[in-house]
């Protein structure tokens, strides 16, 4: 499977049922969100991506959706990807060298370091359910990420009982605003 031949477009309309149906080989190269998902989260970053002077953006995802995200904002913004261990192979590596600068790639199955994330203006959580909330929970005790804006994918609706965010026009996308440190 070949990540060129692929557009953003072919993945904004895929259902449920076709992103279940994908092969675990294929979620290097496809993102693992449904179009509806994917497109809310486009454009929740849009917006951030309007109101800061200059955006760093760090995501964490599956291999496949991290790397068309990061293609949707570079290079409007600097994208800092942090991937686990087991989203790194061949395909991964050279589709994220394919991207634009400014990018980097953090290798990391624990939370960046506050030296990692200085700079970061918000958040992208889109991992595997329910990794994506597991992950809101410590970010949000970290002493700089806890404040930056935040996406997180969440289809279960783990998080419709924190106060501080919403569903993004109703959709698996939960977000939640900044806050002072």
């Amino acid at each position: 499977m070949h990540i060129d031949v692929y557009t953003e477009e072919d993945f904004r309309f895929a259902t449920l049922s076709q992103v279940r149906n994908y092969s675990p080989d294929e979620f290097y190269v496809k993102p693992h969100l449904p179009g509806f998902a994917l497109t809310h989260l486009y454009d929740w970053l849009n917006g951030h991506i309007l109101k800061e002077n200059q955006p760093r953006i760090l995501i964490r995802a599956v291999a496949g959706t991290a790397y068309w995200v990061a293609q949707h904002v570079v290079p409007q913004a600097t994208v800092d990807l942090w991937l686990s261990a087991d989203q790194q192979n061949a395909c991964s590596r050279y589709q994220f060298a394919k991207l634009a600068e400014p990018m980097r790639l953090l290798e990391s199955d624990s939370v960046p370091s506050d030296g990692d994330c200085s700079n970061v203006t918000c958040v992208v959580l889109a991992c595997w359910v329910p990794d994506s909330v597991n992950w809101y929970n410590q970010i949000r005790a970290h002493s700089i990420l806890g404040c930056k804006p935040m996406a997180v994918y969440d289809p279960d609706r783990r998080l419709r009982r924190h106060p501080e965010g919403e569903y993004f026009f109703n959709s698996s996308i939960w977000v939640v605003k900044g806050r002072v440190a």
